[in-house]
């Protein structure tokens, strides 16, 4: 997957990956702010699931 990138602020980043590493309904949403921050620093098959739940079935 290919991102032009966010840059989050220190504070959001370890908020991001406190809920990325949660079992908690944040937990898709947080997992694509850290990919966008950092593309490296998420899985890609991760970044490829948590995407999934925010696009239509076909």
């Amino acid at each position: 997957m290919e991102t032009d990138g966010i840059d989050l602020t220190d504070e959001q980043r370890a908020a991001a990956e406190y809920f990325a590493d949660s079992d908690n309904p944040f937990r898709w949403i947080a997992v694509l702010m850290c990919y966008l921050d950092d593309p490296s620093s998420v899985d890609e098959d991760v970044a490829k699931e948590a995407a999934s739940h925010f696009t239509p079935d076909e």
